[in-house]
């Protein structure tokens, strides 16, 4: 995918681009689903939905389609994210989607996708965020298939820093995927979308306790089996999404939803080094204990995975070199232990150092030498005139004269 896309808040289905207000990529059913909205006089507008004015389609999620949009009131371009009719219709999906708008809002990170409204007094609620230009993580997945391991780290901490700021509220993701990770200016940037949303439309049908919502490839074994879950339910969540960025697909793959659920609860996805060999055996194990089947024996806070991540990528950041006047003999300095680069010439660095020290010892040891036998002609030779320089010729004009 070369075009820039718009990226926006949840589930970032079948996306478009932001400026073609076009919608010939969906598919029938999806422009079925615009006939709530309201008739505009404008060219560009596919339809109003209370003060926003709908100028594209941008994404497909779960809760419904996602749409670009201008909001009339404060002249801006937003991402709206209304409830799909058919599930606004259900009183405790609507209740559920709102109460969780309403919480992700209150949260206020530069690695979460901000909402800037939530309406709940018209025929369907509506939820304003912040459009955010750029790519998703799944998008960029499909197009670079393994990501390099810098980019793995530098997008991995920034997620994992995302989830510790909102698990920090009190708030749980519930389903974080590569499609819920977008990418703002290129992979500099990372904003989690879709926070906590996923949640309000469990048991959406209300016949079976235990049907939850999102998409299982990325979720804990305890969200597929439809029991309670905390934080860490987001950290499994996170170990597969790095599985992906490593390997260019999800661990846990299969034909049918049972097939996913199985491989998800009961076996091992493929070691990474088999798919990657270019992995580095830290990472695969800082995947590993993410993907743990059991809670207790995975990372215990986001907030640690962060720190781990963002440490082994700064020993992978270039070392400024150092300048030293021409003139001047570098110090002898021993190799530090977390960089790789230094390392690998400690051997010189360091027969280098011992080699600077030995002659250093020598210099000081010939002036002490020197100065002992100086010492030694003056007291022999109380009142007899010295000449001015008895240095050898080797030493002539590199030691000070004598007095």
């Amino acid at each position: 995918m070369d075009e820039k896309t718009s990226a926006v808040g949840g589930d970032t289905h079948d996306l478009a681009h932001p400026d073609d207000a076009s919608t010939t990529v969906f598919d029938v059913p999806v422009l079925a689903q615009l006939d709530y909205l309201s008739k505009s006089d404008r060219s560009d507008s596919l339809g109003r939905l209370g003060h926003y004015e709908i100028l594209s389609v941008i994404g497909k999620g779960v809760a419904g389609l996602i749409f670009k949009a201008h909001e009339m009131r404060t002249d801006r371009t937003v991402a709206l994210k209304p409830l799909a009719p058919e599930l606004a219709a259900h009183a405790g999906v609507r209740e559920r989607f709102v109460r969780a708008a309403q919480a992700a809002a209150a949260l206020r990170d530069p690695r979460i996708v901000a909402i800037h409204a939530v309406e709940n007094d018209g025929p369907i609620p509506l939820v304003a965020m912040e459009l955010v230009e750029g790519f998703s993580l799944r998008d960029r997945i499909e197009q670079a298939g393994m990501l390099r391991l810098r980019e793995i780290l530098h997008i991995g901490s920034q997620i994992a820093a995302g989830l510790a700021a909102a698990h920090e509220a009190g708030l749980i993701h519930y389903d974080l995927k590569p499609a819920n990770v977008l990418l703002e200016g290129g992979v500099d940037r990372v904003k989690i979308a879709g926070l906590g949303l996923a949640s309000a439309l469990d048991d959406v049908g209300g016949t079976r306790t235990g049907e939850v919502a999102g998409t299982p490839q990325y979720m804990s074994p305890e969200r597929v089996r439809g029991r309670a879950v905390d934080s860490r339910s987001d950290l499994f969540s996170l170990g597969s999404v790095l599985y992906a960025m490593c390997t260019g697909r999800s661990p846990f793959r299969g034909v049918t939803l049972e097939a996913v659920v199985h491989r998800i609860c009961d076996e091992t996805p493929r070691p990474i080094h088999e798919v990657n060999p270019d992995i580095p055996p830290f990472l695969g194990d800082i995947i590993n204990r993410l993907l743990a089947k059991e809670p207790n024996d995975r990372f215990q806070s986001a907030a640690e995975v962060a720190a781990l991540l963002e440490q082994h990528l700064a020993r992978l950041q270039p070392q400024p070199p150092v300048v030293e006047p021409a003139s001047s003999v570098p110090p002898a300095t021993e190799p530090r232990a977390d960089a790789p680069e230094v390392q690998r010439g400690s051997g010189c660095l360091a027969r280098g150092g011992a080699a600077i020290a030995l002659v250093t010892l020598v210099v000081v040891a010939g002036d002490a030498v020197d100065a002992s036998r100086r010492s030694q002609r003056r007291d022999n030779t109380a009142g007899i005139e010295t000449p001015k320089n008895d240095t050898p010729p080797d030493l002539a004009g590199k030691l000070p004269p004598l007095p």
